[in-house]
């Protein structure tokens, strides 16, 4: 009866198994180009592709523009994408270890380890990610001024805009994938400075595999960046006044201090508001402001002509006005400094 009993649940065991050359759902996406699509295991897709669940080596570490000239390897960034503003995956999309979009922000971290999550995402077919420097801005440097690591065994294009606000963008041409670097030179105007990078996967690149199709993004430097404070109204101002507080003076100090470390430093001094009250009001308090913290500075012994005062009121929000978390958010003054 026991040879009976193993021999059924044997052939209940093999019953269960997919057909020859047919493999179970697994729920994921199929791959581009779906003539060639053949769904595969886990167990076929790991012996496939190594280093799963990381899409593979990256074929060189060489650097190179969108016009396929080599870069220098930068020796020292200025800083590395640290929000996720927003992430799109394309259709089809990657494997869950491959979506997640924290992986592209800080300095380059991609593994290739067999069973440990690559840290870099993957687009998808026609995805994007926005990512942004909180600490930082983009601005327009000798030579390349942004870099993108697109990582993997498929080098795949991208194209790329930049803002400073998140709702204006730039188009600055075309990444041709792997590490490449962007000159913004010719895409802005001189003393501009920017904090949000958009990437989109180019859809339709030739073959993709099933599991990491798109563009993958390990990091975003910027090079040569300038530095970006951001000041809370609450710490400068008493409610509704554009008069400095006395408590102002601490935090505008180390402002002075950064400024001083720049001998060519040129400072950009903007004001910020939330949405409660006339919009008319707001933009008329931001200038204010943003003047009461230039007023300062001078008086630290910064020269007038080396700032730039400018007021946005409420029209560049970084939170969300509906609560009073995302108002205080966005009560505040911008001041980024440029220069070596």
């Amino acid at each position: 009866m026991r040879h009976a009993a193993r021999l059924i649940a044997a052939l209940a065991a093999l019953a269960a198994l997919p057909a020859p050359g047919c493999a179970r759902p697994t729920g994921r996406h199929g791959a581009i180009d779906a003539s060639r699509f053949v769904p595969r295991s886990d167990a076929q897709l790991k012996a496939e592709l190594g280093g799963y669940p990381s899409p593979g080596l990256t074929p060189s570490s060489d650097i190179h523009d969108g016009l396929g000239h080599l870069v220098a390897p930068p020796t020292d960034f200025a800083a590395f994408a640290d929000e996720v503003i927003a992430y799109q995956p394309g259709i089809p999309a990657a494997l869950p270890e491959g979506e997640d979009p924290l992986s592209a922000l800080g300095p380059p971290d991609y593994q290739v380890e067999r069973w440990h999550a690559p840290r870099a995402v993957t687009l998808g077919n026609g995805g994007s990610i926005t990512l942004g420097f909180s600490r930082a801005a983009l601005v327009d440097n000798d030579g390349p001024d942004l870099f993108i690591f697109e990582i993997g065994p498929g080098v795949e294009a991208m194209t790329v805009e930049i803002s400073a606000d998140g709702k204006t963008w730039i188009s600055v041409g075309e990444a041709p994938g792997g590490p490449c670097a962007i000159d913004i030179h010719k895409y802005v105007e001189p003393g501009e400075a920017f904090r949000y990078v958009r990437i989109h996967d180019i859809p339709f690149q030739g073959a993709e595999s099933d599991s990491w199709p798109g563009a993958d993004i390990d990091a975003v430097g910027i090079l040569g960046g300038a530095e970006r404070v951001a000041l809370p109204s609450e710490v400068l101002f008493d409610h509704a006044s554009d008069t400095l507080a006395e408590g102002a003076g601490p935090a505008l100090d180390r402002v002075v201090a950064s400024i001083q470390r720049r001998l060519d430093a040129a400072v950009m001094v903007d004001g910020h508001t939330d949405d409660q009250g006339a919009e008319d009001y707001n933009q008329r308090l931001s200038e204010r402001r943003a003047e009461a913290v230039a007023g300062y500075l001078v008086s630290r012994g910064i020269d007038r002509a080396r700032i730039t005062t400018r007021g946005f009121g409420e029209s560049r929000p970084v939170g969300l006005n509906d609560s009073p978390i995302g108002r205080q958010k966005n009560r505040r003054v911008e001041i980024v400094i440029r220069g070596r």
